[in-house]
Protein backbone atom coordinates (compact mmCIF):
# COMPACT_ATOMS: atom_id res chain seq x y z
CA UNK A 1 0.00 0.00 0.00
CA UNK A 2 1.28 3.36 -0.82
CA UNK A 3 0.93 6.61 0.52
CA UNK A 4 1.77 9.59 -1.69
CA UNK A 5 2.98 13.11 -0.22
CA UNK A 6 4.45 16.67 -2.00
CA UNK A 7 7.05 17.87 0.31
CA UNK A 8 7.66 21.94 0.58
CA UNK A 9 9.87 22.85 -2.44
CA UNK A 10 9.37 19.85 -4.81
CA UNK A 11 8.39 19.28 -7.73
CA UNK A 12 8.05 15.79 -7.70
CA UNK A 13 5.78 13.32 -5.52
CA UNK A 14 7.36 11.33 -2.62
CA UNK A 15 6.04 7.51 -2.45
CA UNK A 16 6.06 6.05 0.80
CA UNK A 17 5.81 2.69 0.79
CA UNK A 18 4.22 0.82 3.97
CA UNK A 19 6.04 -3.05 4.73
CA UNK A 20 3.65 -6.03 3.85
CA UNK A 21 4.17 -7.22 7.32
CA UNK A 22 2.97 -3.88 9.24
CA UNK A 23 -0.03 -4.02 6.41
CA UNK A 24 -0.82 -7.86 7.34
CA UNK A 25 -0.21 -7.04 11.20
CA UNK A 26 -2.73 -4.02 10.50
CA UNK A 27 -5.32 -6.34 8.95
CA UNK A 28 -5.26 -9.14 11.42
CA UNK A 29 -5.91 -6.75 14.33
CA UNK A 30 -8.96 -5.25 12.34
CA UNK A 31 -10.40 -8.31 11.60
CA UNK A 32 -9.75 -9.43 15.19
CA UNK A 33 -11.65 -6.68 16.66
CA UNK A 34 -14.29 -7.16 13.96
CA UNK A 35 -14.40 -10.79 14.82
CA UNK A 36 -14.69 -9.94 19.10
CA UNK A 37 -17.28 -7.59 18.14
CA UNK A 38 -19.44 -10.22 15.91
CA UNK A 39 -18.86 -12.95 18.25
CA UNK A 40 -19.57 -11.19 21.57
CA UNK A 41 -21.22 -8.05 20.78
CA UNK A 42 -24.70 -9.61 20.46
CA UNK A 43 -24.91 -11.48 23.84
CA UNK A 44 -24.52 -10.61 27.02
CA UNK A 45 -23.34 -14.01 28.49
CA UNK A 46 -21.52 -14.99 25.36
CA UNK A 47 -17.72 -14.33 26.99
CA UNK A 48 -19.12 -16.01 30.53
CA UNK A 49 -20.52 -19.09 28.48
CA UNK A 50 -16.59 -19.47 27.17
CA UNK A 51 -15.75 -19.93 30.66
CA UNK A 52 -18.74 -21.63 31.71
CA UNK A 53 -18.79 -24.53 28.95
CA UNK A 54 -15.12 -26.32 30.38
CA UNK A 55 -16.52 -25.88 34.04
CA UNK A 56 -19.12 -27.90 33.60
CA UNK A 57 -17.64 -30.46 31.80
CA UNK A 58 -14.97 -30.72 34.65
CA UNK A 59 -18.23 -30.97 36.73
CA UNK A 60 -20.40 -33.04 34.78
CA UNK A 61 -17.03 -35.75 34.19
CA UNK A 62 -15.38 -35.39 37.91
CA UNK A 63 -19.09 -36.96 39.01
CA UNK A 64 -18.89 -39.70 36.03
CA UNK A 65 -15.52 -40.65 36.54
CA UNK A 66 -14.09 -39.30 39.91
CA UNK A 67 -14.08 -43.29 41.57
CA UNK A 68 -12.27 -44.84 38.17
CA UNK A 69 -9.63 -41.95 37.86
CA UNK A 70 -8.86 -42.36 41.67
CA UNK A 71 -8.20 -46.18 41.20
CA UNK A 72 -5.77 -45.60 38.11
CA UNK A 73 -4.09 -42.26 38.96
CA UNK A 74 -4.30 -42.03 42.88
CA UNK A 75 -1.44 -39.40 42.90
CA UNK A 76 -3.61 -37.35 40.72
CA UNK A 77 -6.16 -34.64 40.94
CA UNK A 78 -8.79 -35.73 38.75
CA UNK A 79 -10.86 -32.12 38.25
CA UNK A 80 -7.45 -31.05 37.36
CA UNK A 81 -7.06 -33.86 34.78
CA UNK A 82 -9.94 -33.20 33.34
CA UNK A 83 -9.78 -29.87 33.12
CA UNK A 84 -5.93 -30.11 31.38
CA UNK A 85 -7.81 -32.55 28.74
CA UNK A 86 -11.24 -30.43 27.98
CA UNK A 87 -9.89 -27.06 27.62
CA UNK A 88 -7.14 -27.66 25.05
CA UNK A 89 -9.72 -29.96 23.37
CA UNK A 90 -12.28 -27.24 23.47
CA UNK A 91 -9.68 -25.10 22.08
CA UNK A 92 -8.65 -27.91 18.86
CA UNK A 93 -12.45 -28.20 17.83
CA UNK A 94 -13.01 -24.47 17.60
CA UNK A 95 -9.75 -23.81 16.09
CA UNK A 96 -10.71 -26.66 13.32
CA UNK A 97 -14.27 -25.04 13.15
CA UNK A 98 -14.03 -21.83 13.07
CA UNK A 99 -11.24 -21.21 11.15
CA UNK A 100 -12.36 -23.21 8.16
CA UNK A 101 -15.63 -20.93 7.99
CA UNK A 102 -13.44 -17.73 8.13
CA UNK A 103 -14.01 -17.94 4.31
CA UNK A 104 -17.27 -17.86 3.85
CA UNK A 105 -17.36 -15.42 6.87
CA UNK A 106 -15.37 -12.72 5.14
CA UNK A 107 -15.98 -13.18 1.38
CA UNK A 108 -17.24 -9.72 1.81
CA UNK A 109 -13.65 -8.13 2.95
CA UNK A 110 -11.67 -9.60 -0.09
CA UNK A 111 -12.46 -7.49 -2.63
CA UNK A 112 -10.08 -4.84 -0.33
CA UNK A 113 -6.13 -5.71 -1.96
CA UNK A 114 -5.29 -5.72 1.48
CA UNK A 115 -7.18 -8.54 2.75
CA UNK A 116 -6.69 -11.87 1.74
CA UNK A 117 -8.31 -15.68 2.99
CA UNK A 118 -5.17 -16.26 4.96
CA UNK A 119 -5.51 -12.97 7.05
CA UNK A 120 -9.20 -14.07 7.63
CA UNK A 121 -8.29 -17.52 8.44
CA UNK A 122 -5.55 -16.58 11.10
CA UNK A 123 -7.12 -13.68 12.62
CA UNK A 124 -9.88 -16.47 13.78
CA UNK A 125 -7.09 -19.06 14.86
CA UNK A 126 -5.08 -16.49 17.10
CA UNK A 127 -8.48 -15.43 18.46
CA UNK A 128 -9.48 -19.11 19.23
CA UNK A 129 -6.17 -19.28 21.08
CA UNK A 130 -5.95 -16.30 23.51
CA UNK A 131 -9.14 -16.88 24.11
CA UNK A 132 -8.73 -20.69 25.13
CA UNK A 133 -5.51 -19.77 27.03
CA UNK A 134 -7.68 -17.24 28.95
CA UNK A 135 -10.34 -19.83 29.52
CA UNK A 136 -7.74 -22.28 30.74
CA UNK A 137 -5.88 -19.91 33.27
CA UNK A 138 -9.80 -18.96 34.73
CA UNK A 139 -10.62 -22.32 35.15
CA UNK A 140 -7.50 -23.12 36.81
CA UNK A 141 -8.57 -20.52 39.45
CA UNK A 142 -11.37 -21.63 40.24
CA UNK A 143 -10.73 -25.31 40.90
CA UNK A 144 -7.93 -23.77 43.25
CA UNK A 145 -10.58 -21.56 44.85
CA UNK A 146 -12.46 -24.58 45.61
CA UNK A 147 -10.02 -26.60 47.00
CA UNK A 148 -7.94 -28.14 44.46
CA UNK A 149 -4.27 -28.20 44.63
CA UNK A 150 -3.05 -26.52 41.07
CA UNK A 151 1.22 -27.12 41.05
CA UNK A 152 2.48 -27.70 37.19
CA UNK A 153 5.26 -29.80 37.53
CA UNK A 154 7.23 -28.82 34.30
CA UNK A 155 5.66 -25.61 32.76
CA UNK A 156 7.81 -25.54 29.50
CA UNK A 157 6.79 -28.75 28.16
CA UNK A 158 3.36 -28.31 29.48
CA UNK A 159 3.31 -24.69 27.23
CA UNK A 160 5.18 -26.81 24.42
CA UNK A 161 2.24 -29.61 24.34
CA UNK A 162 -0.33 -26.70 24.59
CA UNK A 163 1.22 -25.30 22.04
CA UNK A 164 1.38 -28.43 19.78
CA UNK A 165 -2.83 -28.71 19.90
CA UNK A 166 -3.17 -25.08 18.78
CA UNK A 167 -1.00 -25.95 16.10
CA UNK A 168 -2.28 -29.58 15.08
CA UNK A 169 -5.96 -27.44 14.91
CA UNK A 170 -4.66 -25.07 12.53
CA UNK A 171 -2.74 -27.47 10.23
CA UNK A 172 -5.66 -29.14 10.03
CA UNK A 173 -8.39 -26.54 10.25
CA UNK A 174 -5.93 -24.92 6.66
CA UNK A 175 -5.88 -28.27 4.94
CA UNK A 176 -9.54 -28.66 5.59
CA UNK A 177 -10.38 -24.64 4.63
CA UNK A 178 -8.60 -25.23 1.64
CA UNK A 179 -10.78 -28.35 0.71
CA UNK A 180 -13.58 -27.31 1.17
CA UNK A 181 -13.25 -24.87 -1.67
CA UNK A 182 -13.79 -27.61 -3.69
CA UNK A 183 -15.73 -30.31 -1.74
CA UNK A 184 -18.42 -28.22 0.33
CA UNK A 185 -19.62 -31.46 1.88
CA UNK A 186 -15.89 -31.45 3.80
CA UNK A 187 -17.22 -29.45 6.78
CA UNK A 188 -19.99 -32.35 7.34
CA UNK A 189 -17.24 -34.63 7.33
CA UNK A 190 -14.93 -33.19 9.95
CA UNK A 191 -17.98 -32.29 11.87
CA UNK A 192 -18.76 -36.27 12.51
CA UNK A 193 -14.49 -36.79 12.53
CA UNK A 194 -14.56 -34.54 15.58
CA UNK A 195 -16.65 -36.31 17.75
CA UNK A 196 -14.83 -39.78 16.86
CA UNK A 197 -11.83 -37.98 17.76
CA UNK A 198 -13.29 -37.16 20.67
CA UNK A 199 -13.37 -40.23 22.07
CA UNK A 200 -9.43 -41.58 21.01
CA UNK A 201 -7.56 -38.70 21.66
CA UNK A 202 -7.53 -38.95 26.18
CA UNK A 203 -9.50 -36.22 26.73
CA UNK A 204 -11.53 -37.94 29.48
CA UNK A 205 -9.35 -41.38 30.56
CA UNK A 206 -5.33 -41.71 30.08
CA UNK A 207 -4.26 -44.63 27.70
CA UNK A 208 -2.67 -46.65 30.56
CA UNK A 209 -6.64 -48.25 30.85
CA UNK A 210 -6.72 -49.20 27.18
CA UNK A 211 -4.92 -52.59 26.42
CA UNK A 212 -2.20 -53.07 24.48
CA UNK A 213 -4.00 -54.84 21.43
CA UNK A 214 -6.26 -51.48 21.20
CA UNK A 215 -4.11 -48.89 22.19
CA UNK A 216 -1.57 -49.58 19.80
CA UNK A 217 -4.41 -48.21 16.55
CA UNK A 218 -4.83 -45.41 19.07
CA UNK A 219 -1.41 -43.94 19.03
CA UNK A 220 -1.68 -43.28 15.31
CA UNK A 221 -3.53 -39.94 16.91
CA UNK A 222 -0.95 -37.24 17.39
CA UNK A 223 -3.50 -35.13 19.01
CA UNK A 224 -2.99 -38.12 21.96
CA UNK A 225 0.84 -37.90 22.33
CA UNK A 226 0.00 -33.86 22.81
CA UNK A 227 -2.63 -35.03 25.74
CA UNK A 228 -0.38 -37.40 27.23
CA UNK A 229 2.54 -35.48 27.00
CA UNK A 230 1.15 -32.23 28.35
CA UNK A 231 -0.33 -34.45 31.75
CA UNK A 232 3.20 -35.65 32.27
CA UNK A 233 4.46 -32.71 32.08
CA UNK A 234 1.90 -31.11 34.94
CA UNK A 235 1.16 -33.49 36.90
CA UNK A 236 4.92 -35.83 38.49
CA UNK A 237 2.87 -38.82 39.09
CA UNK A 238 1.27 -38.93 35.28
CA UNK A 239 3.18 -41.30 32.85
CA UNK A 240 2.65 -41.01 29.10
CA UNK A 241 2.49 -44.62 27.98
CA UNK A 242 4.06 -44.91 24.48
CA UNK A 243 3.91 -41.20 23.83
CA UNK A 244 6.57 -39.49 21.50
CA UNK A 245 7.41 -35.46 20.93
CA UNK A 246 9.12 -36.84 18.02
CA UNK A 247 5.93 -38.21 16.37
CA UNK A 248 3.72 -35.27 17.15
CA UNK A 249 6.08 -33.29 15.54
CA UNK A 250 6.18 -34.68 12.75
CA UNK A 251 3.15 -35.20 12.43
CA UNK A 252 2.64 -31.31 12.95
CA UNK A 253 5.29 -30.67 10.19
CA UNK A 254 3.56 -32.82 7.57
CA UNK A 255 0.12 -31.37 7.93
CA UNK A 256 1.76 -27.79 7.78
CA UNK A 257 3.14 -28.50 4.58
CA UNK A 258 0.32 -29.98 3.28
CA UNK A 259 -2.01 -27.38 4.46
CA UNK A 260 0.58 -24.76 2.73
CA UNK A 261 0.56 -26.81 -0.66
CA UNK A 262 -3.36 -26.82 -0.36
CA UNK A 263 -4.00 -23.32 0.16
CA UNK A 264 -2.00 -22.02 -3.02
CA UNK A 265 -3.38 -24.10 -4.97
CA UNK A 266 -7.25 -23.56 -4.02
CA UNK A 267 -6.68 -19.51 -3.08
CA UNK A 268 -7.70 -18.13 -6.02
CA UNK A 269 -11.01 -20.20 -5.86
CA UNK A 270 -11.68 -19.00 -2.41
CA UNK A 271 -11.71 -15.53 -3.98
CA UNK A 272 -13.78 -16.34 -7.02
Amino acid sequence: MRKRAVTAGASMPVNFTRSPLVVMRRVLHALMLREVMTRFGSYRLGALWLILDPLIQVGVMVALFAGILNRVMPNVEYAIYLATGIVPWLMFGDIVNRGMASVNANKGLFSFRQVRPLDAFLARVFLEFFIYSLVFVIVLVVLMLVGYKVRMDRPLEFLLSYLSVAALATAISLLMMSLQAFVPEVRKAVGVSLRFLYLISGVILPMSVVPWEYRQYFMWNPLLHAMELGREAFFPAFHAVDASWSYLWFCVSVLALAASLAYRVSVKRMLS
